[in-house]
């Protein structure tokens, strides 16, 4: 099946659920027999797609060696809706930067589906989180968070994350002992050089500026695994399914004031990161509030373009009018002309400005509407996404049982305490 979806615009159906009936091709004596009744509901894009994607099964894995080149990438990724026309402009990365991770084992792609033709392209990708603790009294039941990022070229934005790195695939089934070897080199790439938490990159930037932490993680404990699945920042259009492992790293020698690090990449400086120590509570507060400004700045936007829309009507009015003005004499035609020419200069700057707002702020994606694209996965398709892990069996089951005696051990004193 190539099942092709429109947008159709309607007039006159009712706007509660409704049925319809289809009849079949007339008979001889003229009449037409009942052929179907359709039941009909009015649903939203997500829900539909929860409805598409039911009875999906894993039907390929691309890895690699699966493409020769990036242009038989790009010729196979053509077949979905991936917006790939913006791929490599601006913040977005190109589909050789795509070829690259898949190469380098960075990541694979996986192509869901049902009998019937509905696909659904997955990027999947393995990362390893670090809750680093710190073995001073006044950090005690606090863990580092870093609050915001900047590019070596100034351009700050927003992060609340705990400090994380990708994992290759290279490396799979992990095991404690590789575990713990990633979470060295990641401490050594985001928290070992140190500057103030008020420093900014210069075009004379350098490590020179910042100071060895001497930071040293000690007990190192795997916590969970789980999964998170939205639109790529990356790749637009392109979802994708982060496997998460969380391991908890008391560690010394960091500050125990809020900081700065530079984070590198392959040895060279790729961001400076700003962290704080927070509480699991004070973290809740940071993202309500976070969630409150993008509430009130969607708010701005929706009006913004409310008024930019009433503005071109106006304009477009007046240009009307101008319009039926030319048939008047030589004299007032001129200035009629000038007049229209100023005004059509004037509405195609307010509606490419309200083109770039609408654009940027009233996406129809589900991430872009504040939902989840997980809600448009059915659970059992979620579920067997989620059954794919690279760390190895036997280094969950001691996990597991680990975290099974530790609470038994915390029910004990607890009740020999009570």
């Amino acid at each position: 099946y190539h099942l092709h979806t429109v947008d159709i615009v309607c007039t006159g159906l009712p706007l509660t659920d409704l049925n319809t009936l289809e009849f079949a091709d007339a008979q001889k004596d003229g009449n037409r027999p009942l052929k179907y009744i359709h039941a009909w509901v009015w649903l939203e894009w997500p829900q539909i797609q929860r409805y598409l994607f039911e009875g999906s099964v894993l039907k390929e894995t691309k890895g690699k060696g699966s493409f020769g080149d990036a242009d038989a990438l790009t010729t196979w990724l053509s077949q979905f809706d991936l917006h790939m026309d913006t791929w490599g402009k601006g913040t977005l990365k190109s589909v050789d930067s795509l070829f690259r991770e898949i190469e380098n084992e960075d990541s694979q792609l996986e192509l869901w589906g049902r009998h019937d033709g509905v696909p659904m392209l997955m990027r999947v990708t393995h990362v390893l989180q670090l809750r680093v603790t710190s073995s001073d009294p006044s950090l005690k039941g606090k863990f580092l968070f870093s609050t915001w990022a900047e590019a070596t070229n100034g351009k700050r934005r927003v992060t609340h994350t705990l400090p994380a790195m990708k994992l290759t695939l290279k490396d799979m089934p992990y095991d404690l002992e590789k575990f713990t070897t990633c979470a060295s080199a990641l401490l050594a790439d985001q928290l070992t050089n140190v500057v103030d938490i008020h420093y900014r990159f210069t075009a004379d930037s350098s490590l020179s500026d910042c100071e060895p932490s001497g930071v040293q993680m000690g007990d190192l404990h795997f916590v969970e695994q789980r999964h998170d699945v939205e639109e790529s920042p990356s790749y637009r259009g392109l979802f994708t399914m982060y496997h998460l492992y969380c391991m908890e790293a008391e560690c010394t020698g960091l500050p125990i004031s809020d900081f700065a690090s530079m984070d590198l990449k392959g040895g060279a400086i790729y961001s400076l990161k700003g962290w704080t120590w927070a509480s699991a509570q004070r973290v809740m507060d940071m993202m309500r509030h976070r969630s409150l400004v993008l509430e009130r700045e969607q708010g701005q936007a929706m009006q913004l373009w409310q008024n930019m829309s009433k503005e071109s009507l106006d304009t477009v009015g007046r240009l009307d009018e101008l319009l039926r003005q030319l048939s008047n004499p030589e004299s007032e035609r001129e200035q009629s002309l000038a007049e229209s020419r100023e005004l059509l200069s004037l509405l195609e700057t307010k509606l490419m400005d309200a083109s770039g707002q609408k654009s940027s702020r009233h996406d129809d994606s589900p991430s872009r509407k504040g939902r989840s694209f997980v809600e448009t996965l059915p659970p059992s398709m979620l579920a067997a996404m989620e059954m794919s892990s690279i760390a190895s069996d036997k280094f969950m089951e001691e996990t597991q049982w680990k975290q099974v005696e530790a609470a038994k051990v915390n029910k004990k004193e607890s009740n020999g305490s009570g």
